[in-house]
């Protein structure tokens, strides 16, 4: 059993190489992915470069009612948000959590090793966008809570209901 000094000594470690979280956006159907790190360098995951973004994930809290999480993220570059504007459909989001120790390279720095990755899981919703940060709940994809297709159940989108 560690003694009080070394227990003192164990939380006194300074965390030198932090766990990085990334995020890829996208609008359904479409092959071209944003990505941003929150970071104050880019960075590399998997053959793709993330660039630095200032960005706040909020949790959720623990309760009854369906559990969202959202985020906010720097829009510096404007690039972020223009993609977020010209989204017509769904905005797909992914979140992955690298271990900031597992890197090559210095110039960017290339990581290889993902400890959580919620890739088709997630979808950026309630988007509000202004020249300096781009928030928006995310929510799960598969939300029970709400109809799809998110149309009214009319005769002229599903005739075969009315079929007598």
């Amino acid at each position: 059993m560690p003694t009080d000094q070394q227990n003192f000594d164990i939380a006194n470690e300074t965390i030198l190489d932090p766990n990085l979280l990334l995020m890829e956006f996208w609008q359904e159907f479409s092959s071209t992915r944003h990505r941003a790190v929150k970071n104050n360098e880019d960075v590399i995951y998997a053959g793709n470069t993330y660039v630095k973004a200032a960005m706040n994930v909020t949790l959720p809290n623990s309760g009854d009612t369906q559990h969202n999480t959202s985020v906010t993220f720097s829009n510096v570059t404007r690039d972020l948000g223009k993609a977020a504007l010209a989204a017509v459909g769904k905005i797909q989001c992914r979140l992955i959590q690298v271990d900031g120790t597992d890197f090559t390279g210095s110039n960017p720095r290339t990581y290889n090793t993902a400890l959580w990755d919620t890739d088709n899981m997630i979808v950026l919703s309630k988007v509000d966008i202004n020249t300096l940060t781009i928030s928006g709940d995310l929510v799960p994809k598969l939300d029970l809570l709400l109809p799809y297709p998110l149309v009214k159940t009319s005769a002229e989108f599903y005739p075969g209901l009315w079929l007598v």
